[in-house]
Parts: C-alpha cells; structure tokens; sequence
C-alpha cells in the first residue's frame, strides 16, 4: 500500500483502470443503488454521487470516452466517479472517491515527485525502473499516477502515453463541476 505523506491517507487506485468506461457502465448500472450509473454531464454526475466533483478545463486534446461513470466503492456507503480522457495511444483516467481510502492497488510503482494541485500536494508515482518497464529517465513514456486528496476526497488520474508535464497540467486544470 502506499501512503500520501501529508495528509496521511493510503492512497489505492482501480485495479481495473484498464477496463473500458462501457465496462464500468455495465457494472455500475447492476450493482448500486438508485445513485449509480452513467451520465451525460459532469453536474448530472455531482447530484448522483451527492459530494463535490471536479471536472476537466484543460484535456489536452484528450477526449472523453464514454460517460461519467458513478459507481460503489469496496463501502455501500461510499461512491466512486471515473472517466476516461483519450486521443490515439494516450490516456487519462480521471477517478474521484468520497472516502478517505482508495478503492484498489496502483500496484508496483516509483515516486517521481510531488507536485502542487488545488492548494495539495499531490504525490506522482510511474511505472518505471521496476521489473521489465523502462529506467524512470528514460524518455519513453510509461504509465503515471497522479495522486492526491482534499476536504475527504481522494483523487486519482492515471495515465498511460502521457508527459509528466501533461498529467500535472491537467490536474491543475481541475474546476468545480457544478
């Protein structure tokens, strides 16, 4: 498990970021309450996982793939809201979670940095210099998480294809959804 230092919170992701935003609408839709499924809009989103969500300002040519995904995380009481940005190979799993834990394990990962996003530090990790990825100053790009968390909202984007410069300047780019 890896802990966000400031804030004191274990810090987990999706297992299956992998999974198509269609895949988590299936799910969602037949596992939740009422609250769950997928929706058009990120307001629409907000009043249906019922905590306060941000949404994207800045893509980067990135697109949404799919809806907005609210789902349940690992508690009945707690939501998890997702989607995913993409463009060719490159890709940004954008995840939100009313609870103070991350719903699954980033897996093997190094820390390259922290970096300030919405008045937080947020700790960025890469799959990089371990098993067979590429050395962590390699220029290839590998996947990167970005992680962080507020007022009891943890928040992760996950990418793959994407800059370091690229996934923080997304983050930045972070408004209130509604």
């Amino acid at each position: 498990m890896l802990i966000i230092s400031r804030m004191s919170v274990i810090a987990v992701v999706i297992v299956g970021m992998a999974v198509s935003s269609v895949g988590f609408a299936g799910s969602a839709l037949a596992a939740g309450p009422a609250r769950t499924g997928t929706f058009k809009t990120w307001p629409a989103a907000q009043k249906a996982a019922g905590f306060k969500l941000l949404k994207p300002t800045k893509t980067f040519g990135l697109r949404r793939q799919g809806g907005i995904n609210v789902m349940q995380c690992q508690s009945p009481t707690k939501l998890d809201v997702n989607a995913l940005y993409a463009a060719g190979k490159a890709s940004i799993y954008w995840d939100q979670t009313a609870a103070k834990f991350r719903c699954g394990n980033i897996g093997v990962a190094k820390r390259l940095g922290r970096y300030r996003v919405d008045g937080v530090w947020a700790e960025l990790f890469g799959s990089c210099g371990v098993l067979r990825a590429p050395p962590c100053s390699s220029k290839k790009l590998y996947p990167l998480n970005l992680l962080w968390a507020k007022h009891g909202v943890s928040y992760l984007l996950s990418s793959d294809g994407i800059r370091r410069s690229t996934i923080v300047g997304f983050a930045r780019g972070l408004r209130a959804a509604g």
